[in-house]
């Protein structure tokens, strides 16, 4: 929504708005969750004031965004042929995995996750 004051444009978010006017924000929390997930639903029921952390929680809860793991997660170091490649190698016994880690170039933290199927989790058919 764009207001205009002595010929200058300021833009606001409509629910933005709604809940500073209409919702207390009792704990000072810096942003607005639509509750059933509807961004064009602005009506004083499905708005709440939430943290950063709610507000992702409640979207991955209610399906707005789905848990990326392996290849598909922005930061990843490895892609899956590696992995398969690190539980073999460890697999064999006789090499740490602080030298694994050191070959792939991840902490030994991670490969200990890898191994233990903490991470890159091995898909149950």
């Amino acid at each position: 929504m764009c207001l205009h004051k002595d010929g200058k444009a300021h833009w606001f978010r409509l629910h933005r708005i709604v809940a500073k006017i209409f919702i207390p924000n009792l704990y000072d929390k810096p942003e607005i969750n639509h509750i059933d997930g509807d961004k064009t639903n602005n009506k004083i029921e499905n708005l709440e004031w939430v943290t950063s952390s709610e507000n992702k929680y409640h979207a991955f809860r209610i399906g707005l965004k789905e848990v990326t793991s392996g290849e598909k997660h922005g930061m990843h170091k490895l892609n899956k042929n590696q992995v398969d490649m690190i539980r073999f190698i460890y697999s064999l016994g006789g090499i740490s995995q602080q030298t694994i880690g050191e070959i792939y170039g991840v902490c030994q933290a991670q490969i200990q996750r890898i191994i233990k199927n903490k991470s890159w989790k091995e898909e149950v058919a």
